[in-house]
């Protein structure tokens, strides 16, 4: 008998089914078989590779028992994507596979668009930055669950995990693979680059194969599980959303399909590899090249929920009520009689990728019908749809003739309305007055045909798999602008946010030292981004008027150990470590460490500290900067747990997970490390501090504005991370340290607990970031610098107090730049390897050289930079603008304080300080204001004229 079937598998989230199809594309018989799905915790989304498997053999089984398994060719298999498993080196899974909905590594997520640039991450694996991939949940696994992680010999996604059960080969298609973001996507590989940062190797992974291809033949095993004749041969198919590009023949020039489903997903075919951020890469199925996809995570779910939870409908008791519902939506005029709709009930993929953006619907009266909110809802997906279109045609240059429309709201005659209303003027740039969407049959090729039907010799004739959308000459596009405006004042997402305005917002003011402090540390605060608890660190943070006697007690639930280590140096050993140490011997033996003063937090301090603490538990930590830093990171290399007494409200460091260390080469930077079990703040200790202290503490907070500015800036014009969450911790304690300030430097009790709420509320948005962007930009760099470079001309500062000087400096470029009309206009950086060792040394030249060259631009980066800058600059600038803060008013904070305001206060010599201005974008990968500047030539000039 000759082979006259092939098998289609499409193994999504909810079921696997199979399809068995004749030569002439005809369904010859199917068969189901469900999974079922795991949320073990909030956020994690899980199922047993053995119902992967299990539903796959059942499926086959039924199919087999309608249809002769000798008249089968070959099968295929198009699979759920993002959803991955781990393997032990006998084929064993480890644990349960992760789905593409898993939530869980935010962070992860970030620490690699941090590690690589978010630009790089995209560039190779063509995917934004996003939770949705599996290179996140790969880091996260090494994070969190090493030993499953090490024991790992085979990790792969459903495709190759299905191709093992059947062929017992770890193969798989390249079109499954793409979407794990693991996949240098202009070579069709695994990227080593990618598979190093989350410990992973190549022989830990399926090999690849092109869709299309034979990978294996079904064993005898296997064949005995599903009915299937041993030795069929199974062929390399794709992820399901890209299979679905093939079904509509996405490879006709011009065509864009929509599949219109739970969620709305859109692809356009291309021969070459591009990547941007208003799409994400995919490699195509059937042809050689890629789909340019968008993704908007709800679609028809939200008339389902609108049906259920608004309208109080059961659809499966009332079926009609779709129908119903349409026609009383058709009755309501364009627009929807004022209802505007933003429909981000489950965050948002491209073009924002923002996960915690919510839904919105505006614009309700007491005369609106359910048809009109029904409407609404139709067209803001309608709108969004638009939108994402428009961007991803602009960002790859990629023009649409028409659409193709396919899934279940393709089946409604408003639904395809309402897309043509939203795209309706592009009729006008057809030039001749073509239909939006005429109407074409398939064309033959080998885009056509099933991969499976390419492995086996067959194809099947064209047949619709479209409805085209009616014709209409009313348009929805007007209502583009409103829809955008208000993503500008309600949402988080880069450029469509007014993060100002939470921020400002802030709270009332607290009369307990820790309220909010106290709920964040118990994981009761909820994000006000996600409406989710978070969990930071540390098992208590106490700010108290007075710890005096209580040490023990506060200290003693930390369970540290029997034997402490009590480290501080010359000046807080007499201000506050030899009153722990006392208190302290309550809870076990207590060796106390005193160290020199005039520390610094370097490599050879760390393992000083380290050996003169070696044979005790943990470590108690009693000081400030440079000391808390230096134990902080001892204590983490050793693996040692520690707690920390402040003397000083002089830097934001105590919550931070992070350590400023200078490295032997004399290179400084932000090392990862890890926080306190507990941080104990006396306000009546730090109030006696010397006020310079307290001062430099309100200097490394005033950075807000210079940071958020710069943050907010880079994230617009690179897309890299920014979160809301810092200032909005902070918010409601700011203006309380500002009002306070005086008082520092009269030690007043009250001005030092406003001030220490702002520096630990600061330090906790670190723990909830991981990084610290969020009050560490261009001011900390020029701090960073005077510290490396200054040398001998160096006057003793502190950190705080240069940042507090370089904040002014910085707020006054940022006055300056944004009063401009007209974008300051670029060049190519100016970057010599040469030129850094001759300025910074051998030893620190090409460290500073590959830093600043991550972020240098060349001829043609910056005439992109100067096209995007120029066309989003009137909004930029006023995104900004309320973020600032009055350099004047700034400045008369800080001196009320005590603190220094310019660098001859400071003690820097003229040419130091400007040579720190100019040259601190040298140290560390982070855009700013300065390297705008520089760039621009401008820097130079306006250094001249600032007060110094």
């Amino acid at each position: 008998m000759a082979p006259d079937l092939v098998i289609g598998i499409d193994s999504s989230t909810t079921a696997t089914k199979a399809i068995a199809w004749d030569r002439r594309g005809k369904a010859v018989a199917e068969s189901r078989a469900n999974i079922p799905l795991s949320n073990p915790k909030p956020g994690w989304f899980e199922q047993e590779v053995s119902d992967w498997t299990g539903s796959l053999a059942k499926a086959l089984k039924q199919l087999t028992r309608k249809i002769n398994s000798k008249r089968v060719a070959a099968l295929a298999i198009s699979n759920q994507r993002e959803s991955f498993a781990q393997f032990d080196a006998k084929g064993t899974a480890l644990r349960p596979g992760t789905l593409w909905l898993d939530e869980r590594a935010p962070a992860q997520s970030e620490a690699l668009a941090a590690k690589f640039g978010a630009d790089r991450l995209r560039h190779i694996s063509g995917k934004p930055r996003d939770i949705t991939p599996c290179i996140s949940r790969c880091l996260w696994f090494a994070e969190n669950m090493p030993a499953i992680w090490k024991k790992t010999a085979k990790t792969a996604e459903v495709h190759g995990v299905l191709v093992h059960d059947l062929t017992g080969n770890w193969h798989t298609s390249v079109s499954s693979a793409d979407p794990m973001g693991l996949i240098d996507m202009a070579r069709y590989d695994w990227s080593d680059e990618l598979l190093s940062a989350v410990s992973l190797t190549r022989d830990q992974l399926p090999r690849l194969f092109r869709a299309g291809e034979v990978v294996g033949e079904v064993t005898a095993e296997a064949a005995k599980r599903t009915g299937l004749k041993a030795g069929t041969p199974v062929v390399a198919g794709g992820g399901d959303g890209q299979c679905a590009g093939t079904g509509t023949n996405v490879f006709v020039p011009g065509r864009t399909y929509v599949n219109i489903g739970t969620a709305c997903v859109s692809g356009r075919f291309a021969t070459q590899y591009a990547d941007a951020q208003p799409f994400r890469t995919m490699t195509a199925v059937g042809e050689e090249g890629y789909i340019y996809e968008t993704c908007l995570r709800t679609g028809t779910f939200l008339v389902n929920w609108v049906v259920e939870n608004l309208f109080n409908i059961d659809p499966v008791k009332n079926p009609g009520i779709f129908r119903e519902l349409e026609a009383e939506a058709a009755q309501s005029s364009i627009g929807a009689n004022g209802i505007v709709a933003m429909p981000h009930w489950s965050g948002s993929m491209t073009p924002y990728w923002d996960p915690v953006t919510r839904g919105v619907m505006i614009g309700l009266t007491s005369s609106h019908k359910r048809g009109d909110v029904y409407r609404a809802i139709m067209e803001g997906v309608a709108l969004e749809q638009s939108l994402m279109t428009n961007l991803a045609q602009q960002a790859s240059g990629q023009p649409f003739e028409h659409y193709v429309a396919i899934g279940g709201g393709a089946r409604s005659d408003l639904w395809c309305q309402n897309s043509r209303r939203c795209l309706g003027p592009r009729r006008e740039a057809a030039g001749d007055g073509r239909s939006l969407f005429p109407r074409r049959r398939h064309r033959r090729g080998k885009g056509r045909r099933l991969v499976q039907h390419r492995a086996a010799g067959c194809r099947r004739h064209g047949r619709k798999t479209r409805q085209d959308l009616p014709s209409t000459d009313e348009t929805l596009r007007p209502l583009s602008g409103v829809a955008r405006h208000l993503y500008r004042s309600l949402s988080r997402h880069p450029g469509l946010e007014c993060p100002s305005q939470r921020f400002r917002r802030g709270r009332p003011r607290m009369t307990d030292w820790n309220e909010l402090i106290s709920e964040v540390v118990a994981g009761k605060w909820k994000d006000p981004t996600t409406g989710k608890p978070a969990t930071v660190p540390f098992e208590t943070i106490r700010i108290e008027e007075s710890l005096d006697g209580g040490e023990a007690d506060v200290l003693a639930p930390l369970k540290l150990g029997k034997r402490l280590a009590v480290v501080s140096d010359t000046n807080t050993h007499e201000a506050m470590g030899r009153r722990v140490a006392k208190h302290l011997k309550a809870l076990g033996a207590i060796e106390e460490i005193v160290l020199p003063d005039h520390l610094h937090c370097d490599e050879p301090t760390v393992a000083m500290v380290q050996e003169k603490t070696r044979h005790c538990d943990a470590v108690v930590a009693v000081g400030s900067g440079v000391l808390s830093d230096t134990c902080k990171y001892a204590t983490f290399k050793d693996g040692r747990k520690y707690a920390t007494f402040g003397t000083a409200a002089s830097m934001n460091g105590y919550a931070a997970s992070t350590a400023s260390v200078t490295l032997a080469n004399g290179y400084k930077t932000s090392l990862p490390a890890h926080a306190p079990r507990g941080i104990f703040l006396d306000l009546k200790v730090s109030a006696d501090a010397p006020h310079w202290l307290s001062a430099a503490g309100l200097g490394d907070s005033l950075c807000r504005p210079t940071a958020q500015v710069e943050w907010w800036a880079s994230h617009r014009l690179f897309g890299t991370f920014y979160s809301s969450v810092p200032y909005t911790l902070i918010g409601g304690d700011e203006p309380a340290m500002i009002k306070s300030a005086p008082g520092l430097k009269t030690h007043d009790v009250s001005a030092n607990g406003h001030l220490h709420r702002v520096l630990t509320l600061c330090g906790l948005g670190v723990c909830f970031t991981g990084i610290s962007h969020h009050g560490s930009m261009g001011e900390h760099q020029v701090s960073h610098w005077i510290d490396m470079f200054a040398g001998k001309d160096h006057p003793g500062t502190t950190h705080g107090q240069q940042v507090g000087v370089a904040s002014l400096a910085i707020a006054r470029l940022h006055h300056e730049l944004l009063s401009m009309d007209q974008p300051p206009e670029i060049g190519p950086t100016h970057i010599s390897e040469k030129e850094f060792i001759q300025r910074y040394g051998a030893a620190i030249g090409p460290m500073c050289y590959a830093e600043a060259k991550k972020k240098a631009f060349d001829a043609a980066g910056a005439k992109a930079f100067n096209e995007k800058l120029r066309a989003m600059w009137p909004e930029l600038r006023e995104e900004l603008r309320p973020m600032l803060m009055d350099p004047a008013e700034m400045k008369k904070t800080l001196a009320a304080a005590g603190g220094p305001t310019t660098a001859t206060e400071l003690g820097l010599p003229r040419k130091v300080w400007r040579d720190a201005m100019k040259y601190a974008r040298d140290v560390r990968n982070r855009w700013s204001f300065l390297d705008l500047a520089d760039d621009a030539g401008i820097l130079d000039d306006f250094l001249n004229r600032d007060e110094q």
